[in-house]
């Protein structure tokens, strides 16, 4: 579908959620949220700034990073624009997550 980052730590920017994508007429969007705390060394690494400076700047690179490093993890879910109590499931793809959102809009 896309050509871009899959993996929610390439789109961290903080604590919170940020919007990944979105359609004007469709009411779900994807966001990226959880946090992230990967240790590389002697450095803990929490937002995507610092994935780049550390040299990971591919889904390839960041999954060579042993499991025992990844303390917390960031997903994207889908969320409405017009009912704040929708919540998805959890999606760790994100080509899975603007399907979702996408194949939403087609049956509604």
């Amino acid at each position: 579908m896309t050509k871009t980052l899959q993996d929610a730590a390439f789109y961290v920017d903080g604590p919170g959620a940020t919007v990944v994508w979105s359609k004007p007429d469709n009411d779900l969007y994807v966001v990226s949220c959880g946090e992230m705390r990967i240790r590389l060394g002697d450095d803990v690494i929490r937002n995507t700034d610092q994935l780049e400076k550390a040299g990971i700047k591919t889904d390839k690179q960041l999954m060579a990073i042993g499991v025992d490093d990844w303390l917390y993890n960031p997903w994207f879910e889908l969320w409405s624009e017009s009912d704040t109590r929708y919540g998805s499931e959890p999606y760790f793809d994100l080509d899975d997550a603007i399907h979702a959102a996408l194949q939403n809009e087609r049956e509604n």
